[in-house]
């Protein structure tokens, strides 16, 4: 979605200028008209950078439109101002997902980058105790526009263009919310029972805030212990939410993410239909998302071949029916050759 640079610019005659700052790209679809944002706008000309509009400055639909007529499909925000870009977009995220004009790709950046910057904000606050309610508002309004966006023609494609391999907490469990609902969009559940399901999946990886990183990030094999300990942050990350106010099914897909069907996952080792269908989705994709990244300890996995591994080494433990529909899903989406 956004590129980086890092230039120095001469004084120029008649536009104020910026130097030996860094930079970060983005389109200007994503700038919303009439809004005083918090950030200045720049233009690239060359390897210089020219102030278009000041931090405070109303960003009118003039400038937005003057931009359109000179074919300018980027522009310059410094690096020192990201954070207010990305609060911004997110107090208008509803708006810009609505916004037919603009391509359903740019939208996906927008939901994905957001999503991404917030979930790393809740992973980092290790030994914070409680989750804070606005913490837990702010993932429950992204998850809503998630639901929202794969309603979009093409949205999941869109999305799937983003999604990082790269294994960190909070990628992989914004991953695995766009996967579980993506997989529950076609048992025609409604959008709170969705809402429930899909904050569940995006905190149900929030124990591991608890474990220490070096357990977490080991290259190699983990000792009795250290499996231990990493096997004990379902019942960690219920913990941490018991002061939240959450449904009890979000709180399930947290608790129960590692059960299996027949019986051998943990914490409680329940198995069959005592494990709701909630989590089973949630389950497949966990997994899935977790083979087909790049993790300390292992490569990251084909798609297809971790499909193939699910289907052949883990029937007795997975719902095959969930399983069919995420496969189906995936390959609707055209995700599975990436």
């Amino acid at each position: 979605m956004q590129s980086t640079a890092s230039h120095t610019k001469a004084p120029g005659k008649s536009h104020p200028v910026v130097t030996e700052d860094q930079y970060f790209s983005v389109s200007p679809l994503m700038l919303l008209a009439d809004n005083a944002a918090l950030f200045s706008v720049y233009l690239r000309q060359g390897n210089n950078f020219v102030l278009y509009t000041h931090a405070g400055e109303m960003f009118t639909h003039r400038h937005k439109q003057r931009l359109a007529e000179n074919g300018v499909t980027e522009v310059w925000l410094k690096e020192s101002q990201r954070h207010a870009y990305t609060a911004h977009v997110e107090q208008h995220l509803g708006n810009v997902l609505a916004d037919d004009s603009l391509p359903a790709e740019a939208r996906a950046g927008a939901l994905y980058g957001i999503a991404s910057d917030a979930l790393q904000d809740v992973f980092a606050q290790h030994g914070a105790g409680a989750l804070p309610a606005d913490t837990a508002r702010r993932a429950r309004q992204l998850v809503e526009h998630i639901i929202s966006f794969l309603k979009v023609p093409n949205g999941i494609t869109a999305l799937g263009r983003f999604i990082a391999h790269d294994y960190h907490s909070w990628t992989h469990s914004l991953n695995t919310t766009f996967y579980t609902l993506g997989i529950l969009q076609s048992y025609g559940l409604p959008d709170e029972s969705m809402a429930h399901i899909g904050l569940g999946a995006m905190l149900h990886d929030i124990g591991k805030a608890e474990i220490p990183s070096s357990i977490l990030l080991k290259p190699g094999p983990l000792t009795a212990s250290e499996r231990q300990c990493i096997n004990t942050h379902p019942l960690m990350g219920v913990a941490r939410l018991a002061q939240t106010e959450l449904p009890q099914t979000t709180l399930n897909c947290i608790l129960f993410h590692h059960e299996k069907l027949d019986g051998s996952g943990y914490p409680s080792g329940i198995g069959g239909t005592a494990i709701p269908l909630a989590v089973r989705a949630v389950t497949v994709a966990d997994i899935y998302d977790a083979l087909a990244s790049e993790r300390p300890y292992a490569a990251a996995r084909p798609p297809f071949a971790v499909l193939q591994l699910m289907r052949g080494e883990m029937a007795d433990e997975l719902d095959m029916d969930v399983f069919k529909n995420f496969v189906l899903m995936l390959s609707n989406a055209g995700l599975t050759k990436t």
